[in-house]
């Protein structure tokens, strides 16, 4: 899938080879975290099959780009979202007695039949059971914390909608990888620059006309969100758990030689 695409075109004289871009780079303005509710689905993805094949659709974008007067660091962009299908071995997951919030609680490495887990705390759980025993444990030692909300929402596993896995998430600090899924977002470059430059260039991320952008996911290092989620921080951001390379690819020159 992608993100944030533009939604103008123009009619643009190029009688002038300082002009290179729109001068309205109509990227969204809109807050990301206004985005994962509105914005976002987990719905409507391609597999992509068998490890290494690549997948050739083409998808044609509108340009996005952004004036020097713009906040680098804060701007939105076009983007790639990815979805990602894990399955944790038995020697990640919390399994047997397990100390937590003063109390031992028993947890076992037995993954849902559909795929899904559990995050808490930095801890993967392989199933509903064993997080809601760890979970409530864990908040026992904090009388402001009512485990009861979270496990009414948990109890209704097969039927979360993405905005309900996005509570779980933010408000009790449960991830949900609902059948094994987690999602991950990418900024499409186009003219990159080392980002221990300290500055970024106008054009490092864009999306303009007359290219192809060819990307490839070369590393994942972590697991990603649990609904596709657009992140609320800068674009080069140290918290990137996956790794994306871009080939910009312009579209070739055809000549045309005529005898009058």
């Amino acid at each position: 899938k992608l993100s944030n695409l533009n939604t103008k075109t123009y009619v643009f004289g190029h009688n002038n080879r300082e002009n290179t871009t729109i001068e309205d780079p109509n990227h969204t303005n809109t807050p990301a975290g206004e985005l994962v509710a509105n914005n976002s689905s987990s719905a409507g993805f391609e597999d992509l099959g068998v490890e290494g094949t690549p997948l050739y659709p083409d998808i044609y974008c509108m340009e996005n780009t952004f004036t020097g007067g713009q906040d680098a660091a804060t701007t939105n962009y076009t983007g790639v979202f990815f979805r990602a299908k894990h399955t944790p071995g038995a020697d990640v997951l919390a399994n047997g007695k397990v100390l937590v919030g003063g109390q031992e609680v028993e947890v076992t490495n037995t993954l849902e039949s559909d795929g899904t887990f559990y995050q808490y705390a930095g801890v993967l759980l392989a199933n509903k059971e064993s997080l809601k025993k760890y979970y409530t444990a864990a908040v026992s030692v904090d009388d402001q914390v009512d485990p009861a909300d979270a496990i009414t929402l948990l109890d209704k596993l097969a039927d979360l909608t993405d905005e309900e896995l996005y509570q779980l998430d933010t408000n009790y600090g449960i991830k949900v990888y609902k059948q094994g899924y987690s999602y991950y977002h990418a900024v499409i470059g186009h003219e990159y620059e080392d980002p221990t430059n300290g500055s970024m260039t106008p054009m490092e991320y864009a999306v303009v006309r007359n290219h192809w952008y060819m990307v490839a996911v070369t590393k994942i290092s972590n697991f990603g969100e649990v609904i596709p989620t657009i992140p609320d921080e800068p674009v080069e951001s140290e918290n990137a758990f996956i790794q994306m390379e871009v080939r910009v690819m312009p579209w070739h020159l055809v000549v045309n030689d005529f005898e009058l």
